[in-house]
């Protein structure tokens, strides 16, 4: 799994620029990658939505923990 990044504008996915709005942070590592609100072929996010069945939630996971846990 990537490290978290010590830099807040980047994202710890693709270590590009974050912009404040297309982002969010993983619930489980708690890395800031991009992740755009708008479905469109021209961004791609580095994360995605997941439930949480214990939580009965919605959480924002990075790619990495994404891979992680379906190992």
């Amino acid at each position: 799994m990537k490290s978290r990044t010590t830099d807040l504008h980047l994202c710890a996915m693709c270590e590009k620029g974050l912009d404040g709005i297309n982002e969010t942070n993983c619930q489980r590592c708690g890395c800031f990658f991009h992740y755009y609100w708008t479905d469109s072929q021209d961004f791609e996010s580095c994360g995605a939505l997941a439930s949480h069945d214990d939580a009965l939630a919605i959480v924002f996971l990075c790619i990495d923990c994404i891979k992680h846990s379906r190992n």
